[in-house]
């Protein structure tokens, strides 16, 4: 009966996501897949791991060695595509298989911890087709994706039957284990997800000076990347962010800092409205400003507008 379970459960992995065998290479696969020279043989495998994930000569960065060796070993598995590149079908097929890898870890996890077989598989089924994993499953750069997860469930299960499992599954992360993941997420360009580490770690433990400041220059780096991008809202939004962080602190000259900051972030924004001439908008945003600071200069030179 767990035989036909477990088979059941990974048809209805590969099935939904079937359509993904005809994709062809569109946006991030090509410069990360397909126009990869280092893909094209597995002896450059160990190379990879000197390489960053997007090609050097474009912007991106981040380091995912195991997703590129998987593409190059895909090449040696399935194939050559026309161009010399992995085989297209091929890599949607380990992303297929993958998928299903991942759901047959869920259905073992789940079947640990609750005592009915049928709720497991149920739960175990909704993973393996919930529409959220479509951009994993059908997109060949969503392999990143697919491996964390079958790894990290993998890893998770073979905790969760190890000697230490009983004490650690009921902890809350430790500051010490957030600190190290951001550490280590910043070090491979995963700033995003540092961030939002440093922020998990400042609401636990907000007296922690080196994560406040760590946490401080990741929101400063967030902000340079979002102007440069001209995405003004969310600028302003982690502006606000860092305000409040150095408010808490208690720094005087960090809050002047940030509040300079955060009054530039606003004046942007502002601007922003003012030039597409949008009256009813920069309303709004002065709006907003007045409800942080009441009596802010910005609200007496634009009152006429």
């Amino acid at each position: 009966m767990k035989a036909v379970l477990a088979l059941a459960l990974v048809l209805l992995a590969l099935l939904p996501f079937r359509a993904a065998l005809d994709g062809d290479f569109i946006e991030d696969d090509r410069p990360i897949i397909r126009d990869r020279l280092e893909l094209r043989d597995v002896s450059h495998v160990p190379a990879l791991f000197a390489e960053t994930y997007w090609p050097r000569e474009q912007p991106g960065g981040l380091y995912r060695p195991l997703t590129m060796a998987s593409y190059a070993l895909d090449r040696a598995l399935w194939g050559v595509d026309v161009n010399g590149a992995p085989s297209r079908i091929g890599v949607h097929a380990t992303n297929l298989l993958l998928n299903a890898i991942a759901a047959l870890l869920v259905l073992a996890l789940l079947r640990e911890r609750t005592a009915s077989a049928l709720a497991s598989w149920c739960g175990a089924a909704l993973f393996a087709v919930h529409p959220l994993h479509v951009e994993a499953v059908a997109h060949m750069v969503g392999r990143a994706d697919l491996l964390m997860s079958a790894l990290f469930l993998g890893a998770f299960l073979l905790h969760s039957r190890g000697p230490l499992a009983r004490a650690s599954l009921g902890e809350r992360p430790t500051a010490t284990n957030l600190r190290q993941v951001a550490q280590l997420e910043e070090a491979s360009g995963e700033l995003d997800s540092a961030l939002e580490r440093r922020a998990a770690l400042y609401h636990y433990v907000p007296t922690d000076l080196e994560n406040r400041d760590a946490l401080l220059r990741l929101l400063a780096a967030s902000i340079a990347r979002s102007e440069a991008a001209g995405e003004t809202a969310q600028a302003l939004k982690l502006t606000g962010n860092g305000y409040v962080v150095a408010e808490r602190s208690g720094d005087a000259e960090l809050l002047a800092e940030w509040r300079a900051r955060l009054d530039r972030a606003y004046q942007r924004s502002i601007d922003e409205a003012v030039a597409a001439g949008d009256r009813v908008e920069v309303h709004r945003r002065l709006e907003s400003l007045a409800l942080v600071f009441p009596h802010h200069p910005l609200l007496e030179r634009y009152r006429d507008f």
